[in-house]
């Protein structure tokens, strides 16, 4: 299975990629292909393949994706921060910077351990004294993390890195300030590395699951333009598959005729349940396209990509307006709900449609829009 298409890591063969092939990918692995490291990179986070961190340690010395990929790989495992800290003390400049940004991802994630505020403020004196030496310093990744720690030495040490770094980002330590003034942490960044891999890297990462074929397969048929509701799964059995995937669709693990006369289903206003009953069987079959196995068996990380990266692939534009919209996304909670009540497990889907959730809402807060409240989870989730 190749993890790269299109010159970038390839987001469907890296949630399709089986973790025991990890060992053998990265040992014959080109280290010169600075993509196929980074796919590789977000393979390993993904599956939280702690043997593989040996592969990840060396990566941090590459700049741009791979070392990025890299850092965020190592925060996902439970040795990473210690790998992280052990790479800031004598690491080139690469090695820091992403070994700060990891640090940052470990926060945001909930990772972080209890001594990392000390090791951070003692980083931050020993970047000032690289600064001073004529150095490189990088006491603003240091002030970074602090302020998402919301440690109250932070304020302190952002006043001590534009006093004995001239060459320091003073935008970027005035915003660490101002966040701490308005409020308890920065939570700009909180949000901006809270995210999932695939929504994080979404840019670099191509999605190979969508064609020409794909396109014309999936081509909606003619409904009354009133209409909001997703096509029915029947109107999309054609969906091609993701390149080079032979087997036959494994078989979906829902009853959909159960849940649409359930109770659940019930209690939803008849629109919503119509959504819901017509969006459900389609996200399972991308989710059997992309991943292999039924929307039930997926992660919470595999639920928010498909539905922010390939679900937009195989909707018309109207229609995957509707799959967004709060109404749609508080749908799933009746499902969930089915979910236990049955032999079915919710709470990966709950978790990946709350990540969903969050995504919409910090694109709405990077747009203008300060609220994004109707995409807040409804309530007893």
């Amino acid at each position: 299975m190749t993890l790269v298409t299109n010159n970038s890591p390839s987001m469907s063969a890296i949630m399709a990629f089986h973790a025991s092939d990890l060992p053998q990918a990265c040992e014959q692995a080109n280290s010169e292909d600075t993509t196929l490291m980074a796919a590789l990179a977000l393979a390993i986070g993904h599956h939280r393949a702690e043997a593989n961190t040996n592969f990840l340690v060396p990566l941090l010395d590459t700049e741009g994706l791979s070392g990025h990929a890299a850092a965020w790989a190592l925060a996902q495992l439970p040795t990473g921060e210690a790998l992280l800290t052990t790479a800031l003390e004598n690491g080139s400049l690469d090695e820091r910077e992403n070994a700060y940004y990891g640090l940052c991802i470990c926060i945001a994630h909930n990772h972080a351990s209890t001594t990392l505020t000390e090791t951070l403020v003692q980083r931050v004196a020993l970047e000032n004294k690289r600064a001073q030496s004529g150095r490189t310093g990088l006491g603003e990744h240091a002030c970074r993390a602090l302020a998402m720690l919301g440690d109250t030495r932070a304020t302190d040490c952002i006043a001590a890195v534009m006093d004995k770094d001239q060459f320091c980002d003073r935008f970027e330590m005035q915003r660490l300030s101002k966040a701490l003034t308005t409020g308890e942490r920065d939570q700009e960044s909180h949000d901006e590395l809270s995210v999932s891999w695939h929504v994080l890297f979404a840019d670099q990462l191509s999605d190979d699951s969508s064609n020409d074929e794909a396109e014309e397969n999936t081509e909606p048929t003619e409904q009354p333009e009133e209409e909001t509701a997703p096509e029915t799964p029947e109107a999309n059995e054609e969906t091609a598959p993701v390149e080079g995937e032979e087997a036959p669709m494994p078989e979906s693990l829902f009853d959909w005729d159960a849940f649409a006369t359930s109770e659940e289903a019930a209690a939803l206003e008849e629109r919503d349940r119509v959504l819901i009953t017509q969006l459900g069987p389609m996200f399972d079959q991308l989710a059997m396209q992309v991943t292999g196995k039924s929307l039930a068996d997926c992660t919470a990380d595999e639920v928010a990509a498909i539905y922010l990266q390939v679900l937009p692939q195989a909707l018309p534009q109207q229609h995957m307006q509707a799959a967004l919209s709060p109404q749609a996304l508080n749908s799933f909670k009746p499902l969930c709900d089915w979910m236990d009540a049955t032999a079915l497990d919710g709470s990966q889907i709950r978790e990946g449609i709350t990540t969903v959730r969050q995504q919409i809402q910090a694109q709405m807060r990077a747009s203008g829009s300060l609220h994004g409240s109707d995409y807040d989870e409804p309530e007893n989730v």
